[in-house]
């Protein structure tokens, strides 16, 4: 149950809320509708970042670099993240192989790394 996640974990976390983002974009039609849409946005970039940082840590960068390649995202989405994971993203969307190396070395902690 608490299990520790693998890479494929992540995966299917990120695609359930993108396919949560999805449906709710076609099927919801209140009031709320652009503040809904918003957080659910938020939630997923906020994921995404979480599992690329731990990407990063892990020192998986070539899973990192495609992860990338395929990242999609509008800055719209950024308004509500917090600054740590604002700086964080900067750092992962640099692709400065040096900085990478350097977070690596000074902010990996073992429960971060995935396996």
């Amino acid at each position: 149950m608490n299990k520790k996640w693998i890479l494929k974990d992540y995966i299917n976390e990120i695609q359930a809320w993108d396919t949560i983002y999805y449906e709710m974009n076609i099927n919801y039609h209140k009031k709320n509708r652009k503040d809904f849409m918003e957080k659910i946005t938020s939630k997923t970039l906020s994921l995404k970042i979480s599992f690329m940082w731990k990407l990063l840590i892990s020192g998986k960068n070539n899973e990192l670099s495609n992860f990338i390649s395929t990242l999609s995202y509008s800055n719209q989405g950024t308004f509500s993240l917090k600054k740590k994971e604002l700086l964080r993203l900067k750092v992962i969307m640099s692709r400065n192989k040096m900085v990478w190396f350097l977070i690596r070395l000074f902010f990996t902690k073992r429960k971060n790394i995935i396996q």
